[in-house]
């Protein structure tokens, strides 16, 4: 009998939840309106009187955005939640939320994400995930610290959902391969690699940064003198640049960055491979050559997504493919989340730890940058001889930096300073 009231309920729910969206759909003409289809983006960095309803594409909540008419964000939506506030007395921007919404949530962890719910202790926190899991539909309000600012936000929904929450409070590891002063030009080349915390790739960054620079405990360059915003470029923008070799709008003349994705990549015995074209913050392309004297087999990613080949030459599975052969021996599949060192993959039975043949995701980058070596204590013999830089990416609320340091030189001379890892 109790499973059967809670069918009704839930029924009763989603019938509620469809005259929403119908009354939603028919205030057009009472209200500010605004539809965000597939492919549209619409960022809320303001006080604004509309209702905006999501039907496939993506909403942005930055600091200070408001809607007080509400967010409903239809099956097959991304929510983007990188601030938003308690503004005019208000209590956050209300946000429904149907099943299969991607939701986002981008914060630095300094301080707690708190869950307040209508109906007792139904959201966990776990790791990098809040999870939902409702009974009766859940109504809560989230609040979380960002960079000692607390934002607010008031969610229902009446399925299980899962907020990503990317940033952790981990930085980006910055490994400086090779450094060289040139004090007769006075500019610094810098050029290494940088590692990005699980959870956190170039898809959840805007393309801008900056750097600080500090030469003998000197700042010869930050943040405040330029801020730069990168060209993307290259096959899926994962190479950013930015140039100004007459060096007329600040001291930065150079700063490339060319991302090198992480990848995995199993080849078996039974004449199956798997690899990955791709892994971004929310989106892995995952590619299976397979020998066709191998069918029927079954792969299961993450315990989640399953791949069914049979011996008809056809596949069945809920995520999106391409087959780049008429015989599906080699397809390409696209992942609605990030393939990560922890995941297992499972073909017919046998487990396949993703860690043994995973290659953790890399970013070189190359700075080049003037100084005025007249604010430098001593010339070439400045003391200490220290170079350490501090890189910044993406655009505030959602930046992400770290830094290293140099303080043992390759070779040193009255013209150059020399550094080789």
């Amino acid at each position: 009998m109790e499973k059967k009231n809670n069918c009704v309920k839930a029924g009763s729910l989603r019938i509620l939840w469809t005259v929403t969206t119908i009354l939603l759909c028919a205030s057009l003409c009472n209200a500010g309106f605004i539809q965000v289809e597939p492919g549209e983006v619409e960022i809320i960095d303001t006080v604004r009187d509309d209702q905006i309803y999501v039907t496939g594409g993506t909403v942005v909540l930055k600091p200070y955005g408001y809607a007080i008419q509400g967010i409903y964000a239809a099956s097959g939506s991304e929510v983007k939640i990188s601030g938003c506030d308690i503004v005019l007395g208000q209590t956050g921007t209300p946000v429904q939320i149907e099943p299969n919404v991607i939701v986002t949530l981008f914060t630095d962890r300094t301080g707690s994400i708190v869950l307040y719910t209508a109906y007792g202790p139904d959201a966990t926190l776990g790791g990098t995930t809040i999870t939902v899991d409702p009974t009766n539909g859940w109504t809560g309000k989230l609040t979380w610290e960002y960079e000692e600012t607390t934002y607010s936000l008031n969610i229902s929904t009446l399925s299980n959902i899962t907020i990503e929450i990317v940033g952790g409070g981990d930085g980006i590891t910055v490994n400086i391969e090779n450094a060289k002063i040139c004090w007769h030009h006075s500019d610094i080349h810098v050029e290494g690699k940088l590692y990005l915390p699980q959870g956190v790739w170039m898809d959840n960054l805007e393309p801008v940064g900056s750097a600080v620079i500090i030469l003998a405990e000197v700042e010869v360059v930050d943040p405040e003198d330029q801020s730069v915003a990168f060209a993307t470029k290259g096959k899926d923008g994962k190479k950013w640049e930015y140039k100004d070799k007459k060096n007329i709008d600040g001291p930065i003349k150079e700063f490339k960055i060319d991302w090198k994705g992480a990848k995995f990549d199993y080849k078996g015995d039974e004449g199956l491979h798997i690899n990955t074209h791709f892994i971004g913050g929310i989106e892995t392309t995952l590619c299976i050559h397979s020998d066709d004297t191998l069918w029927p087999f079954t792969v299961i990613i993450d315990e989640t997504t399953t791949i069914d080949y049979d011996e008809g030459r056809s596949i069945t599975t809920d995520v999106e493919y391409e087959s780049q052969k008429d015989d599906n021996t080699h397809v390409h599949f696209t992942l609605p989340f990030q393939l990560t060192s922890d995941m297992t993959v499972e073909v017919s039975g046998t487990a396949i730890f993703v860690e043994d043949y995973y290659k953790e995701g890399v970013a070189k980058f190359k700075i080049v940058s003037a100084f005025d070596s007249l604010l430098l204590p001593d010339g070439t013999d400045s003391s200490p001889d220290e170079l350490e830089i501090e890189i910044s990416l993406g655009e505030v609320p959602n930046t992400i930096s770290g830094s290293d340091l140099i303080d043992a030189w390759t070779n040193k001379d009255d013209k150059h300073w020399e550094y080789k890892l």
